[in-house]
């Protein structure tokens, strides 16, 4: 009995494992935009921002990025909820949010060429990329 017991809780933490870190994707998905990347960045820093503004309530994801050759946080991204977002793994693209961007993430970011320089958003004088096209994180 006892041997039993064991091995289903083996069996049901497995299963656990393998269904967290599933949950953590989205569907396969198709990226927005085929083209080249604006550039490519490590994320530095990541901080949720959600407040009542002029035009109602808002929320968003406030990104530091180190872009090579730098070494410190040198730019900045202001995710709207709206932003397509992907991960990219060895299995394939899926679709994501900004709650899935994490430091240390290596992104592919696509942008208009709407920026801010000295934003609260962003580092201290770097330019902060709004109205984003889309990021893809590589993992």
């Amino acid at each position: 009995m006892r041997s039993t017991l064991c091995f289903l809780s083996s069996v049901w933490l497995i299963g656990l494992g393998a269904c967290s870190s599933s949950s953590t994707l989205g569907p396969p998905a198709t990226l927005v935009l085929s083209t080249a990347p604006d550039f490519t960045a490590t994320v530095a820093k990541v901080e949720f921002e959600s407040a009542n503004g002029p035009a109602g309530p808002y929320s968003q994801h406030n990104v530091w990025l180190v872009i090579p050759p730098s070494t410190a946080a040198n730019a900045g991204l202001v995710v709207a909820n709206a932003t397509p977002v992907f991960v990219r793994t060895l299995d394939g693209i899926f679709s994501s949010s900004a709650s899935g961007i994490k430091v240390g993430d290596r992104v592919e970011v696509w942008h208009d060429i709407q920026v801010g320089y000295g934003a609260v958003q962003g580092p201290p004088g770097a330019p902060t990329y709004m109205n984003l096209k889309q990021i893809v994180i590589d993992r």
